[in-house]
């Protein structure tokens, strides 16, 4: 009877089915997507202000601009949350 050998270094980076490995890429995913949702709050917050101004507001595309940006971010605050709540109910232990 043979005795299994390992798999060569090579390919044992591939094997992507442990816990600890999904647990990292939930990790990264999560900090990841807070860190795209803090500059896109911070982008569109400076929007915000600038599109505010009274002179800004009196062109009409700068008005549509001024509601993206406070659409963008809802749209962010709700991906954050989601992303809080999807990798806090995952139980990978």
């Amino acid at each position: 009877m043979t005795e299994a050998s390992p798999p060569p270094a090579d390919q044992a980076c591939w094997q992507l089915n442990s816990t600890a490995t999904i647990q990292l890429s939930y990790n990264i995913y999560l900090v990841s997507t807070l860190v795209f949702v803090a500059v896109g709050l911070v982008g569109n917050a400076l929007s915000i202000l600038v599109f505010s101004s009274a002179p800004m507001r009196s062109f009409s595309s700068n008005v549509y601009l001024l509601t993206l940006a406070i659409s963008d971010s809802f749209y962010l605050i709700g991906s954050a949350l989601t992303s809080i709540s999807s990798s806090s109910s995952s139980s990978y232990s």
